[in-house]
């Protein structure tokens, strides 16, 4: 009775306490007399709601304490890292720019500031005071400057360039997850167990010592709603709580948006504002647009985001699309929870893409209303992401028509372990661990992991991409007698300093070009789908390696139909100071009983006088000797070609000299005006490639990007195998007028 009598005091005097703040006492009656809910300690109102979600991000705190109105009450920092010893109360973080100062700034203290901020004060009773003032100088972005009577030993929080840390990092090694990473977490407590789907969207990354995963979540368990019961003239009403916000989860919401836009529409990468500083703010180099290609394209396949959104409304991920995020369209979260003290209350953040701030942008707030005969179910926008009253939409404008509830949990938060002081993961290289403590049982299971292909698991018609973003695409892969892979791309060629040769050490050997024109010939002239969609993946300027083949393989169309040849200039390896050129000719005429024969040329006609691009800026007129070498062939068989754009029976000369430097003919995605401006003194398309033939085993840069209409041509391995067998084992290349042999 004693102890009961103490502990009931003790309840009062700090109840008493309490409502010095607010109103709101342990149970409080509302204007109807209805009993509600009370909060002793004034942790949901506004002073202590606000300290508890920027302790949530300072110093990874759940929840306060009930002494946290004490002086006494204070709490270590976990936010950055102490960089210098000497000044161990400046915390730093390693950024793109200072848009993460800003975001996390508007997070501390519910502002709206857009990224061109310069500086900001903010300051509030009971919790202490902030100034933000972005730098740009010697490294460092921005700074915060911080006090906190809660937090003593942090003075000042610095924004800086990566290279500022030196070797200061989290952790060592290449992060398990990545941006667009599923987990499902069961949680098994008292034999019930409860299933829910995260999405990481920030990973972790030790470039930047980002030592925590952040996750999002669209289900709820049983302990995140709490029913307020019916009474007299007020309906029942069920709302979202322990949601696990803090002052990081309005932009981890904003993360969380231009992830799911880039997994509707990954070709809204491109742009140049809203993106600026990549998924996640780790930049476009960690996440670049082919693996965000490669990621939605995954998750499309494997069906992801029927796992992940509401299930009862299919049009979800419409919500994200760039049609729908312009400057009137916004997507509502309800990530915070709710207070109720005569008026209902459900806290959101919003976030839109703002086309006149050139970014995302997001804002907390509240819905508030007073309760009325009207029920309220936050359930109707857990499962369906919409407001509901007995199956019709709510006509009225309480809370908004469409939103979604959101959990937020980081990584350690997530499996209820941690690393270290700072709340990082338990380890960033390896999936999250089980937890089992209490009757609680926690574990982890990969729902979908990002992973790249290897190289073995290519196809042909597969387009990767190298570590420096040039594009290749795949095709031919080992078979019966060939153990090799074939890749080719006109991305990245880069010109001489005189602009008369090719600086890329991967340009086709003569050897090479003989193997590959064969190759493409029989892609391009085979009727199949499948051959005429490979040629689609080489082609396409945007997801392909950028060699449009109807430009590169010039057509002759012979006398009355009856045949078709092709012709295309090679640029060649060669250790001259001079871009050399291969004709290859895909001759259909000197012998029609036996088929396509395939003719390269590295000399003119008659001499042994190599051909060089700068020939072309040589006026060449009928009596020079370097006449056009195919004149010859196609006369032998008496069959009469008609060139483009001359014809064969006419003197075939330039009228006027051309280019002889290789710049112009370097092909640049989505510049190609006309076809003139990329042919040879012949008049036929130059084709400045590169091309890497790599055995399984081979060291690579490669990584997976796409199909064509997301195809997998493996299936034409053993088909292209015997097109290439007809084709060489029969004789079929000649070089320079000779037979030659070639093997795969």
């Amino acid at each position: 009775m004693k102890k009961s009598f103490k502990l009931f005091m003790a309840t009062l005097v700090i109840g008493g306490i309490a409502f010095s703040f607010t109103s709101c006492s342990d149970k409080d009656v509302n204007d109807n007399g209805m009993e509600i809910p009370g909060d002793p300690y004034d942790k949901t109102a506004e002073e202590g709601s606000r300290l508890g979600d920027i302790l949530g991000a300072i110093a990874s705190l759940d929840s306060l304490p009930d002494n946290w109105q004490s002086k006494s009450f204070t709490v270590e920092p976990t936010i950055g890292r102490v960089l210098d010893e000497s000044n161990p109360y400046v915390r730093t973080i390693a950024s793109i720019s200072q848009q993460e100062a800003i975001d996390i700034f508007n997070g501390f203290t519910g502002s709206e500031l857009s990224s061109d901020a310069t500086s900001q004060s903010w300051s509030k009773e009971g919790i202490g005071s902030f100034q933000l003032n972005t730098v740009n100088k010697d490294g460092v972005f921005a700074t915060i400057d911080v006090n906190m009577p809660s937090v003593p030993h942090l003075t000042q929080i610095r924004f800086v360039d990566k290279s500022l840390l030196g070797e200061n990092s989290s952790f060592k090694g290449v992060p398990y997850y990545h941006i667009g990473d599923v987990v499902k977490v069961t949680e098994t407590a008292n034999n019930v167990k409860e299933v829910s789907y995260w999405v990481c969207v920030r990973c972790c990354n030790s470039a930047y010592d980002k030592g925590k995963t952040h996750w999002v979540s669209f289900q709820l368990n049983n302990d995140n709603y709490k029913t307020i019961p019916a009474d007299k003239d007020v309906a029942e009403m069920v709302v979202p709580t322990k949601l696990g916000f803090s002052s990081d989860t309005p932009r981890m919401l904003k993360y969380a948006t231009q992830l799911f836009c880039l997994l509707t529409d990954p070709e809204d990468y491109d742009d140049l504002y809203c993106y600026e500083e990549g998924l996640g703010g780790l930049g476009k180099v960690t996440y670049p647009k082919s693996t965000i290609q490669n990621i939605a394209r995954q998750w499309k396949e494997k069906g992801i985001a029927d796992l992940v959104f509401p299930n009862d409304l299919t049009n979800t991920g419409d919500r994200f699309s760039p049609t729908f995020l312009n400057q009137k369209d916004t997507i509502t979260f309800y990530c915070k929870g709710y207070s109720y003290w005569k008026n209902m209350s459900l806290y959101y953040t919003k976030v839109w893409k703002d086309r006149s701030k050139q970014a995302f942008c997001c804002k907390e707030g509240e819905d508030k209303w007073k309760p009325d005969a009207q029920k309220f179910d936050i359930k109707t926008y857990v499962s369906g992401g919409r407001r509901q009253w007995d199956g019709i939409y709510n006509p009225e404008n309480r809370t908004a028509k469409e939103a979604f509830v959101v959990r937020y949990k980081t990584g350690a938060q997530l499996c209820k372990q941690s690393k270290d002081i700072y709340g990082n993961d338990v380890d960033p290289t390896k999936p999250l661990p089980e937890y089992n403590k209490k009757g609680i049982k926690i574990t982890i299971e990969d729902a979908f992991h990002y992973d790249e292909k290897k190289i073995t698991e290519f196809s042909i018609g597969d387009n990767v991409i190298d570590n420096d973003g040039a594009i290749w695409t795949c095709l031919l892969t080992p078979f019966d007698g060939y153990n090799n892979y074939v890749y080719v791309t006109m991305d990245n060629i880069n010109a001489s300093e005189d602009l008369l040769n090719i600086t890329n050490t991967d340009l086709p050997t003569i050897e090479d070009v003989l193997k590959l024109y064969p190759l493409l010939y029989g892609y391009y002239s085979n009727s199949n789908d499948n051959f005429s969609r490979v040629i689609a993946a080489l082609s396409d300027t945007q997801q392909g390696s950028g060699m449009p083949m109807d430009m590169y393989m010039q057509s002759i169309n012979y006398k009355g139909g009856k045949a078709r040849g092709y012709r295309t200039d090679f640029a060649i390896k060669s250790p001259d100071k001079k871009l050399r050129l291969m004709r290859m000719y895909a001759d259909p005429c000197t012998n029609p009983q036996k088929g396509v024969i395939f003719k390269g040329f590295t000399t003119y006609q008659g001499s042994d006088k190599k051909i060089y691009l700068s020939d072309a800026e040589v006026e060449l007129d009928e009596d020079e000797p370097t006449s056009d070498v195919i004149e010859d062939i196609n006369r032998s068989d008496s069959l009469v070609c008609n060139f483009w754009p001359y014809n064969a029976e006419e003197p075939n000369f330039r009228d006027i000299p051309g280019s002889g430097k290789v710049n112009d003919y370097i092909y640049t995605r989505n510049t190609m005006s006309s076809d003139e401006n990329f042919y040879s003194i012949f008049n036929e398309p130059i084709a400045i490639i590169r091309i890497r033939i790599l055995k399984p085993e081979d060291k690579h840069d490669f990584k997976y990007y796409g199909s064509y209409d997301g195809i997998n041509y493996n299936q034409l391995k053993s088909n292209i195998g015997k097109l290439l067998r007809t084709y060489l084992e029969a004789g079929r290349v000649f070089l320079d007028g000779a037979s030659f042999k070639l093997s795969y």
